[in-house]
């Protein structure tokens, strides 16, 4: 019993590990964007260079809730729809299921 009990464990770790391998090698993880150090974020960033010692001014910043095109007035909302199917006759079927488009 202890022999049959060591492959089956030994046998499904195989499995596993076996798998976790060929997922990494076939689909690899994509690769980290490169982050640049700390002085070459500074001189990279807009409106950072320092003209005779004056403090550079930050960039302007966009919001995004002003890129978003919101309409003036809304679209009425859509109707509500009702479907039954089945009945509550006991002879027919013995289900009754109502289904709305609420979500």
């Amino acid at each position: 019993m202890d022999r049959r009990y060591l492959q089956f464990f030994v046998v499904s770790l195989a499995i596993v590990l076996g798998s976790q391998a060929l997922q990494a090698w076939l689909f690899p993880a994509p690769p980290k964007p490169a982050v640049p150090a700390a002085d070459e974020a500074a001189s990279t960033l807009p409106g950072a260079e320092d003209t005779a010692g004056t403090a550079a001014e930050p960039p302007a910043v966009k919001s995004d809730l002003a890129e978003l095109k919101v309409p003036a007035e809304s679209s009425p909302a859509a109707p509500r729809v009702r479907r039954t199917l089945g009945s509550l006759d006991p002879t027919a079927s013995r289900m009754l299921v109502t289904l709305t488009s609420r979500g």
